[in-house]
């Protein structure tokens, strides 16, 4: 895919002093409900009416293809956004086996250089790994062709400075979705980053994998703030956002990303059913299928397999309607970002959803999940404990909720969906919680 270059005569220089904005609109376009119309009102409000700044937008529905720009193609700063191509080079060589979560890239293991690189939004640990691949432009050639870029023939903008389009940004989240298998841990980590802030400024109804950047120039009297997001409605949705100088840049951002998924809801085009149609479900043993979403891996550290529990605590009853609960959606779909029933669960969507109908709101993801409630020695678990997988390196990958008897239930994979499995094939390092409190009634 090549992409152009929409806009001339833009200085290469890292001010983009010369872009110029539309005239205002004289008074907001009526909204028919299409992009165009949404979007028209949306810029009257943060663009036209702030002459100095400049905004950039992508849109992309990953399910239908629908997609649509806003001035896509010209080239912007792109502040912390180059993070996510970045760390798509190297989790593909931790799939490819070219190395692995505990490999050491200037001394750090690479696994805590994807977390801080992508959830702290970590400058030197991202530097890392441009200094690991080579040269300034061996890495900008290297993440071309997640681009959609060829190296050679790419604008020479590409190349001056930290500058990216949004066309090129949203084919980036386009390969990242699609290919999740080839860049593991990556879309868990941006689920992780910023829960309250750039396209979570304000609260969102679905989950955001994203990647914001931030930079203040006080020397040109600039301010950018972007973010790119994967935003998991029933159809999930690819967006980018880029401003240059918008003095309300924050509500901006959460506006967009609201407005976005409100469209991508009311134009759904899917016809799939509504509810799961649950599937025979494979056997408690069953491996995770090649390409799947992560699931317990095997790692250096092993846990033993749990004994029977010698005490109930109060709590074991409420623990085994968890339990009892969460096993009701045995053979129900497997959906990344999933969080209810009617459309499926990813793991830590079932244990968010199945925790949330008794009155617990925990963490969305697995990692944080892992944050939640109170640690548990493994001799001592009781059905609604919830277990938190290390997937190889020093971060969680998976969770599932303890039934019992040596057994879990978890939403493992798109291949089998949710299952549950046996303890006793686990190689990995478990961490365990408990979420209830003692002497609470259901």
């Amino acid at each position: 895919m090549k992409i152009k270059n929409f806009v001339t005569g833009l200085l290469a220089a890292l001010c983009l002093t010369a872009v110029l904005c539309p005239a205002a609109l004289a008074a907001p376009v009526e909204d028919d409900g299409s992009w165009d119309k949404i979007i028209a009102n949306f810029l009257d409000k943060y663009e036209d009416r702030n002459k100095s700044c400049s905004i950039t937008l992508g849109y992309r529905n990953l399910v239908t293809g629908e997609e649509h720009f806003y001035k896509g193609g010209e080239y912007m700063v792109t502040c912390s956004m180059y993070k996510v191509p970045l760390n798509m080079y190297f989790t593909e060589k931790v799939y490819n086996g070219e190395m692995d979560w505990d490999t050491e890239i200037g001394g750090v293991k690479y696994s805590d250089i994807l977390e801080g690189s992508i959830v702290r939004s970590s400058n030197s640990k991202s530097e890392l790994l441009i200094n690991e691949i080579g040269t300034y432009n061996d890495y900008r050639r290297a993440i071309c062709q997640y681009m959609g870029e060829d190296p050679d023939t790419v604008d020479a903008k590409y190349y001056e400075n930290n500058f990216f389009t949004a066309e090129q940004m949203i084919f980036c989240l386009r390969t990242l979705y699609e290919n999740q298998e080839r860049f593991p841990g990556l879309i868990d980590r941006m689920l992780e980053a910023e829960p309250e802030r750039f396209f979570n400024y304000h609260e969102q109804k679905y989950a955001v994998a994203h990647k914001y950047g931030y930079l203040s120039d006080p020397s040109y009297g600039k301010r950018y703030q972007n973010d790119c997001a994967i935003v998991y409605t029933d159809e999930p949705i690819a967006i980018v956002m880029f401003t240059d100088n918008s003095p309300d840049s924050d509500n901006a951002l959460a506006d967009y990303c609201t407005l976005m998924a409100d469209y991508a809801q009311s134009h759904l085009k899917s016809t799939a059913s509504a509810s799961p149609k649950p599937a025979a479900a494979p056997s408690p043993s069953a491996s995770p299928a090649a390409g799947a979403s992560p699931a317990p891996s095997p790692a250096a550290a092993s846990s033993p397999t749990p004994s029977p529990v010698p005490t109930k605590s109060p709590t074991y009853a409420m623990g085994k309607k968890v339990a009892e609960f969460a096993l009701k959606y045995v053979g129900y779909d497997y959906l990344y970002g999933g969080k209810e029933p009617e459309t499926g669960f990813d793991c830590s969507g079932l244990v968010y959803y199945t925790y949330g109908c008794f009155g617990y709101r925990l963490d969305r993801t697995a990692a944080a999940q892992a944050k939640n409630g109170e640690h548990v020695e493994p001799d001592a678990l009781e059905p609604g404990d919830i277990l938190c997988f290390y997937n190889g390196g020093s971060w969680i990958g998976h969770v599932g909720i303890y039934i019992g008897d040596g057994e879990y239930v978890h939403a493992q994979n798109e291949a089998t969906g949710v299952i549950v499995s046996a303890l006793s094939d686990v190689t990995c390092k478990i961490e365990a919680r408990r979420i209830l409190i003692p002497g609470a009634e259901l």
